[in-house]
């Protein structure tokens, strides 16, 4: 790691130029009110602390020992890799943090700036995580990076390197705030998109250009008739399978007529679409679990859609697997390629995926099977639940968790045009998408290279290539040299103190 240095720096460990920070027990005062630094409360992105929890003494987590002062460097010990380092502000001085956290007090002999960029680079961090013990709970001890070699310029060296690197990276933070925004406007534009295809505005000018086709009700009635038709020749042949030959047609009436759309309050549709209930697209089923303390019903060759692997898109990762006595033992039911998948539970109620291989769902998941005798494509209406997740998870609101049921999906009304008019507005919508992700992607390297760019600007400044060295600048050996004497001198009057009072106390 260590290699040749500018005129006036030196290599040193970091514990040689951080002080020793004070630590205590909560509980000896149960009744004062303390707030806590523990690893969840630092953002490794922004490398800020968020919201500190508040508790009294006598309720302090066990690991809340270590007092912290402004301007501390926080360094979590547990996976370090994960970068989950902060300076302490001002309003958070004298509060505590976790032992799983080193905290890094400078010393006389390092700027808390520089310490804090020392702490980030990539370098480092590779460095420390080499040293991590145990993979249930990798982490590292204080004293792994205490140990950790750091170049060391000047004092005023360190502040030029500093206030130059605080110049970038406010640029930097402009640029990735201008790249934050694009997402939100990206999906403004999708469901701009989405609400003129559903008005039937986008192929406005196809249907003039179409007069002549047929309606979406014409169809819509053929289907229904069919379905009918397929559900009658089916009793009959329960019925003869039993013996039973039906003497007149009143067993017909059992049959349930799919209940019409009532479309007050509803948009007007364009001349030839109509208004159906999400029931009429096709079969609507739910899945199920195994019993979890069966492991032989997990890990077998048939995949498991839980609500987390949809990705509104084609679902191409799926994280568990079950056996087929897991699937005989439970409501889970493969279903074909091309299903399409709702969400219908808690946050994820709405997400959309869609089957690429067959594969069994949760009861989280309601699942449409294709159907090629459905009046509407499944992408089509695909594109439309998208477009009224809001609607849907407003429905779901109520109780102690959000949900909405295959029922409410089945009965939630949707907007249907003739086929080949589905398939118009399905092309511009995929044209949209793709337009979309590929802007997505853009956004996302664009993310990355700044966090590279960072990164080579801190390598930059550590191999003393940032800013210029001035010769009048006190060497970092000289300093560092004056402070160990410092030290020696205080730990020697302290031990000269602490004998001074055993004697007396004798």
């Amino acid at each position: 790691m260590e290699g040749e240095l500018p005129e006036g720096w030196i290599w040193t460990t970091l514990g040689e130029v951080v002080d020793r920070c004070e630590s205590t027990d909560p509980r000896a005062t149960p009744t004062k009110s303390f707030k806590y630094i523990d690893i969840g409360s630092i953002d490794n992105q922004s490398h800020r602390i968020g919201e500190a929890k508040a508790f009294l003494g006598a309720e302090a987590p066990s690991r809340a020992r270590r007092i912290v002062q402004a301007s501390d460097v926080l360094f979590s010990t547990v996976r370090p890799y994960l970068k989950n380092i902060a300076k302490v502000p001002e309003e958070l001085a004298g509060e505590l943090t976790s032992t799983g956290i080193c905290v890094l007090r400078s010393s006389a002999a390092i700027d808390t700036g520089f310490l804090f960029q020392s702490v980030v680079r990539e370098e480092f961090i590779r460095s420390v995580s080499a040293s991590m013990d145990g993979t249930m709970y990798p982490a590292v001890r204080d004293a792994d990076v205490l140990a950790q070699s750091i170049p060391l310029p000047p004092l005023n060296e360190q502040r030029r390197i500093v206030a130059r690197l605080e110049e970038l990276s406010a640029r930097t933070k402009a640029a990735r705030a201008a790249l934050e925004a694009i997402p939100p406007l990206l999906e403004r534009f999708r469901q701009s998109v989405l609400a003129a295809a559903f008005r039937g505005d986008l192929t406005a000018e196809w249907r003039a250009r179409n007069p002549d086709v047929e309606p979406a009700s014409e169809l819509l009635k053929r289907i229904r008739a069919e379905r009918r038709r397929l559900w009658e020749e089916a009793e009959l042949a329960k019925m003869r399978a039993k013996g039973k030959v039906p003497r007149d047609d009143r067993w017909k009436a059992r049959y349930v007529e799919p209940e019409s759309v009532n479309a007050e309050g509803l948009p007007e549709l364009p001349e030839g679409w109509v208004w159906i209930r999400m029931g009429e697209a096709g079969l609507w089923r739910t899945g199920g679990t195994p019993a979890r303390n069966v492991d032989f019903y997990f890990g077998g060759h048939i995949p498991w859609v839980k609500t987390g692997d949809l990705t509104d898109g084609p679902i191409l990762n799926i994280e568990e697997t079950l056996t087929h006595e897991g699937i005989q033992n439970s409501n889970a039911e493969v279903c074909p390629p091309g299903t399409l998948l709702v969400a219908m539970y808690g946050a994820t109620i709405g997400k959309l995926g869609m089957l690429v291989e067959p594969a069994a769902t949760n009861q989280a998941c309601a699942a449409l099977l294709p159907d090629d005798n459905s009046p509407v494509h499944r992408k089509f209406l695909f594109w439309y639940i998208y477009a009224q997740r809001g609607n849907l998870r407003r429905l779901g609101q109520g109780g102690a968790q959000p949900n909405i049921s295959q029922a409410l999906l089945k009965n939630f009304s949707a907007p249907i045009p003739p086929p080949q008019e589905q398939l118009t507005i399905l092309e511009i919508l995929e044209t949209m998408n793709a337009t979309s992700l590929a802007l997505e992607d853009d956004v996302s390297r664009a993310h990355q290279s700044l966090t590279t760019l960072h990164q080579a600007l801190l390598a930059k400044a550590f191999r003393g290539e940032l800013v210029p060295q001035d010769p009048e600048d006190e060497p970092a050996s000289v300093l560092l040299e004056r402070i160990r004497k410092e030290r020696a001198a205080a730990e020697k009057a302290g031990k000269a103190g602490n004998k001074k009072r055993a004697r007396k106390a004798r």
